[in-house]
């Protein structure tokens, strides 16, 4: 198979040449080791996987590695570059298995239902790929054969078959470790996902009023269901529906059953328990996308001053430090005590608090945070302009958003959650229920 030698031949390629590939792949790998994956690789296959990543995506002065090789080998056949060219397409996922044959196998993306015909790497150790039977989940590298089939581009890791609890979980690790690759294949849905995140950014603003608040924690967590409220309101009206009509009269109005109509309503993205006391949607809904309902935790719900940004591609942060932050950026005196160091610190290392945080106070407070951060790290020419970036970089925080938690989701994700949710909490309501364990010689 062309595909598998010509990746081969990049493999080669990466481990012979110095200079700023070896450079780029270094760093790669550094950035990926450091984001502490949730899906742990053993050994030879973690790093089989980091360098099958880099393949695919990473960069060597400005282009992909695929595109520098191309660029750097004059004898590549025509067909080679046409097959490199594809290489684009390659993505990572977290799959199901519909069907396995000897040499053959159908997955489904569990991200984005769509399906694959994907075929056995001639150069990988395929004995344990060969043991795959149908309901496994898998997390797997596809690259392009042609336009129609797909082959495993590393040894996938084998999740086993999982009910809906661990299944869930294995979604949010992945969105965890590939936050680029959480709609590889499907444009059409990243693109819904963050038209979502600026609309619900605008309805942040329409209802509380502009992009930061601070409230009690407990008082936010009841403006949050009036704004969940407000925002289910709001799309319903712009679907052209009325406040006062029932599910009743929407049904017969669209000749259609109430239970035809609350599938429906479904497919928009509302729970059907909220629409029976709001609004309904109209039978001709197409969309595919639901919003996530925003949980505030318990923890947060206790804070005496709970801040709340939120941006349109960074999405949403709680943080119940912030105003201690800013107190202590208001009163230099403060700069060189141990709770600034401690708060600074903080802000640096949890991955909650993300680079729109950090700019964001930049923005109201440039030379006090500067002189701050010199004190801070002891770093007399920190220049904020110049280094902020960098040192975020340095503390592994993304320098460009990812798809954040209010993004809205393919509908199959959202009710396999609260499917999950429904199991997780019937399991922990029976537990309750058991009567104590009788205890045996040697207890």
């Amino acid at each position: 198979m062309r595909s598998a030698q010509l990746q081969q031949t990049v493999r080669d390629f990466v481990y012979e040449t110095e200079g700023d590939v070896a450079t780029a792949l270094e760093q790669y790998s550094a950035e990926q080791l450091a984001r502490s994956p949730k899906f742990q690789f053993q050994g030879n296959q973690q790093m089989q996987w980091l360098l099958t990543r880099f393949i695919f995506e990473g960069d060597v002065t400005g282009q992909k590695l695929y595109q520098h090789f191309a660029e750097q080998t004059s004898t590549l056949e025509e067909r080679d570059r046409s097959l490199l060219k594809n290489w684009q397409r390659s993505f990572p996922g977290l799959f199901v298995v519909i069907e396995a044959k000897q040499n053959q196998f159908e997955l489904m993306n569990w991200l984005t239902a769509k399906r694959y015909s994907v075929q056995l790497n001639p150069l990988l150790d395929n004995r344990q790929i060969a043991r795959i039977t149908p309901d496994e989940i898998l997390l797997s590298y596809l690259q392009p054969v042609d336009a129609e089939n797909w082959m495993f581009a590393t040894e996938p890791m084998l999740l086993g078959k999982l009910g809906k609890p661990k299944l869930a979980v294995a979604v949010g690790n992945f969105k965890h470790d590939f936050p680029d690759s959480i709609y590889g294949d499907a444009p059409e849905l990243l693109e819904e996902a963050w038209q979502s995140v600026e609309s619900y950014y605008q309805e942040f603003i329409d209802f509380f009023g502009g992009n930061q608040i601070t409230m009690p924690g407990h008082q936010f967590g009841q403006k949050l269901q009036e704004f969940q409220k407000f925002i289910t309101e709001k799309r319903l009206a712009a679907a052209g529906l009325e406040p006062g009509q029932t599910l009743d009269d929407l049904a017969e109005k669209a000749n259609i059953s109430k239970e035809e109509l609350l599938e429906n309503i479904e497919d928009m993205g509302l729970a059907p328990a909220a629409a029976e006391k709001v609004f309904a949607q109209n039978a001709r809904s197409q969309t595919q996308m639901t919003t996530p309902t925003v949980q505030l935790p318990d923890a947060l719900k206790r804070s005496q001053r709970l801040t709340v940004l939120v941006h349109p591609r960074w999405g949403q942060v709680f943080l119940p430090d912030f105003e201690d932050f800013v107190e202590i950026l208001q009163n230099p005196e403060q700069y060189a005590s141990p709770t600034a160091g401690k708060l600074v610190q903080h802000y640096l290392k949890d991955e909650t608090v993300s680079t729109f945080v950090w700019h964001h106070l930049a923005s109201l407070y440039p030379n006090n945070l500067e002189t701050l951060l010199r004190t801070v790290l002891e770093r007399s020419d920190f220049n904020l302009s110049r280094d902020l970036d960098s040192l975020l970089a340095e503390f592994h925080k993304p320098l460009k958003p990812t798809l954040p938690e209010i993004a809205s989701v393919p509908l199959h994700l959202h009710q396999l959650f609260e499917a999950a949710l429904t199991e997780v909490y019937q399991t922990k309501k029976k537990a309750k229920k058991k009567p104590a364990a009788i205890k045996g010689f040697g207890s």
